[in-house]
């Protein structure tokens, strides 16, 4: 298990806090804003996404898990164990991805209650659990480390139970309701282009205030990821220009026009 762990907790890690992240605050902006049908659509999209990832990343998992535990030093029954765990856990791994999507989205309307509430019931059951299948007691017979596995995607399914009954019951703030993929994703590409363009208009007027050759312009132009180069418009020995490749524009430090943007 400790060679199976850091994959495990990476996914964990991933889809409750990176991705789960912004599925809380996606869901909390939504709200606040009184935009009711985006949030509602903040329940499909995540967990279609989401899916998506789990699934990509149980074939990576499934395919190189061996070879990967073998680099980490993996040898004989200890790397036979790890495998067998890792394939039955990164089996279910979908269902790990799932989970922390509806945990997130209901932390995104402010109810950070249920989703504790419904780890914790999660992990409660895995602690007598996991021994239990894998050492056996009484009438349970013992199945070894795969069963281990078994204890920990059984506990996450039934707190995907409980987390998808509490948004089906309407008790949750959001609503799960079949809607457009391309609408969120057109709204995120207008908002990329207008937020370019107000970051254009924004570098244009600090490059006509600033002071010619000024050291603040130019700490200023090169947080914003402008490089420097020669410029051929300047006039001058050493006169410089300031790049930025990715918003595709030059300003002009010096020279007849300084402070000029170049598109």
């Amino acid at each position: 298990m400790a060679l199976v762990f850091p994959g495990f907790m990476m996914m964990q890690m991933l889809s409750a806090g990176a991705i789960g992240g912004g599925i809380s605050s996606a869901v909390a902006r939504a709200l606040g804003a009184g935009r009711c049908a985006d949030a509602d659509a903040l329940v499909l999209h995540p967990v279609l996404i989401n899916l998506g990832l789990g699934i990509a990343t149980s074939v990576l998992f499934l395919a190189f898990g061996r070879p990967l535990y073998a680099a980490m030093g993996g040898r004989g029954d200890s790397l036979e164990a790890a495998t067998t765990y890792s394939n039955v856990v990164f089996a279910g791994n979908a269902l790990v991805w799932l989970m922390n999507t509806l945990a997130s989205v209901i932390r995104g309307t402010g109810n950070m209650l249920v989703p504790a509430l419904a780890v914790c019931l999660g992990v409660v059951l895995l602690v007598p659990l996991s021994p239990l299948l894998i050492f056996g007691w009484g009438p349970f017979p013992a199945l070894g480390i795969a069963d281990g596995g078994v204890a920990v995607l059984v506990m996450t399914g039934l707190m995907i139970a409980v987390l998808g009954w509490y948004i089906l019951s309407g008790r949750c703030a959001v609503r799960l309701h079949r809607a457009s993929l391309s609408r969120p994703m057109e709204a995120a590409w207008r908002q990329g282009i207008t937020r370019r363009r107000r970051l254009r208009k924004t570098l244009s007027r600090c490059a006509v205030n600033a002071q010619q050759n000024s050291a603040a312009f130019k700490d200023r132009l090169k947080r914003v990821g402008c490089r420097v180069l020669p410029c051929s418009g300047c006039h001058g020995e050493g006169k410089r220009a300031f790049e930025n490749p990715i918003l595709r524009l030059k300003i002009l430090s010096s020279g007849p026009q300084p402070g000029r943007v170049q598109l």
